[in-house]
């Protein structure tokens, strides 16, 4: 089947915002004054699952909320709601600026020529390592991040490596001349990066590595942290989403999250290290795992909660589950790096991020809450099961990450289970909350929650879900809103791995 490819007038769908406004709306309508800014990243999970009612849906109340009957939606008929969608989306999505632009400097990089002439700044080349993916022993009081100690299954081999490898092979293929990872493989004169995306993209290269012991795929991670150690605010080590128009990068001087930036940026490093074990690299690398390090802090709270930015005050259980694979990470990274005082720093502040998530369960609706907007549970938005993003799929996010506690997992796996029974089957619908209101929306591709089922100890439901989404995917001719991160999330599922190399 063809690709279906993002018109060239938009671009790709740059972000997955649903508020028309920073004070559009609250957490949930009437329980709390904090505005809610995105419902998060579609395109690395909720595909086109997106800001309007299917209206092809029969729409039934349920529990006075409400929830989408299925209809028939083929792979066709998801590609023809991405442009709609699109539109909508770059209408309402509002922006995080940086107050003073942003800074680009790195004391590795160089002047390189893009295809079209164009001068834009990257970082030096990656040093290509010897095939070896054994990751340096560490030692840490910390619950482990992937919620076991590595896949419960054997290595993929077969159709499942093959699938791994094509994934991988295709999140390559999104690579720009620089090192940047763009959320779609290029194709004509423009492409959108966000490192959030990019960060899982490189995650799920760096397992590719790790299972087929083919260096290529870590060899493109590095090129791309590389690349966003080169695009840190020196001083805050924030990084902004880039457009690439005819060979230049240019910032939007705005970005998603600070946290979930810098935590999945940390993890990718971590995984691509553990995969290479290239010294020199991380040497390299490692001011900017400092200084990822200091991002995160800069927004985390005296109950170890991170805010999304240092001016979007909400506190989001998914941005801190991956700041908390983030922080054990960059212990990780830290410890082969023989930086005892990042070893402290990360240790102690992984050490009050999980404590801080932990204090998000509610034993009444056995879930965690899935948002705070204040400093205590008073501000908290609890989660409705029968909703799937954000509250369901949230719940899985902490799972994936490790961020659980053993006995939370188990509940959380089984309510997910027992609540949402269309997450896996992307061309069918179910509830969205969007713009304060719960409506049914085309339910998208979600690898993540079967990463979850395989770190809380369900491997079969972890290979059956990732067969199953590959399965769909191929039929749909990997169309967007499929993008890099969402690949890099689907090897991990398949290859029966957490996002935190063990």
């Amino acid at each position: 089947m063809e690709k279906l490819v993002p018109p060239e007038e938009h671009k790709e769908w740059s972000r997955s915002e649903w508020s028309v406004g920073e004070t559009a709306s609250c957490l949930r309508l009437g329980e709390h004054a904090a505005s809610r800014r995105r419902a998060r990243r579609l395109g690395i999970g909720g595909g086109v699952a997106i800001a309007i009612a299917i209206t092809a849906s029969q729409v039934a109340r349920i529990g006075g909320t409400e929830a989408a009957t299925s209809v028939p939606v083929t792979p066709a008929s998801l590609q023809s709601f991405v442009q709609l969608a699109r539109h909508l989306t770059a209408a309402h999505r509002p922006t995080q600026s940086l107050a003073s632009g942003p800074t680009t400097t790195s004391p590795s990089t160089t002047s390189t020529t893009a295809p079209t002439g164009s001068t834009t700044t990257t970082s030096a080349p990656p040093t290509t390592t010897a095939p070896t993916t054994t990751a340096p022993t560490t030692s840490t009081t910390l619950p482990p991040a992937t919620g076991a100690t590595g896949p419960t299954t054997p290595a993929p081999s077969g159709a499942a490596l093959a699938s791994i490898e094509a994934d991988a092979d295709w999140i390559a293929s999104a690579q720009l001349p620089d090192g940047a990872i763009a959320n779609y493989p290029f194709s004509g004169t423009s492409a959108v990066i966000q490192p959030y995306v990019a960060n899982y993209g490189a995650i799920g290269l760096a397992e590719a590595s790790a299972i087929s012991g083919d260096m290529t795929y870590a060899g493109v991670a590095w090129s791309w942290l590389f690349w966003y150690a080169a695009h840190m605010d020196p001083t805050t080590g924030y990084v902004t989403d880039y457009d690439y128009t005819n060979g230049v990068e240019t910032s939007t001087g705005s970005f998603d999250s600070t946290d979930a930036y810098a935590g999945t940026f940390l993890a990718a490093a971590w995984d691509t290290y553990a995969a290479t074990d290239n010294a020199a690299n991380l040497a390299k690398l490692l001011p900017a795992i400092q200084l990822a390090v200091k991002a995160i802090e800069s927004t985390q709270e005296s109950d170890g909660l991170t805010w999304a930015t240092p001016t979007y005050h909400a506190k989001y259980l998914m941005d801190n589950a991956e700041v908390y694979g983030g922080l054990v990470s960059a212990e990780n990274l830290a410890r082969a790096a023989n930086d005892a005082a990042l070893v402290s720093e990360a240790t102690a502040d992984a050490t009050s991020s999980f404590a801080g998530i932990q204090g998000l369960w509610n034993a009444t609706t056995n879930s965690y809450d899935w948002a705070r907007a204040g400093a205590d549970a008073s501000t908290d938005t609890t989660t409705d099961w029968t909703v799937l993003y954000p509250d369901a799929i949230e719940q899985m996010w902490a799972v994936a990450w490790g961020a659980s506690t053993s006995s939370h997992a188990a509940t959380i796996l089984a309510q997910f289970s027992a609540s949402q029974s269309n997450w896996d089957q992307p061309t069918t619908t179910a509830p969205y909350l969007t713009n304060a209101t719960v409506a049914p929306a085309i339910v998208g591709y979600w690898p993540f929650p079967a990463t979850a089922f395989g770190a809380g100890g369900d491997p079969a439901a972890d290979e059956t879900a990732a067969t199953s989404l590959q399965d769909d995917l191929n039929a749909a001719g990997e169309a967007w809103p499929w993008n890099t991160g969402s690949a890099g999330q689907l090897v991990l599922a398949l290859a029966a791995a957490g996002p935190v190399a063990p």
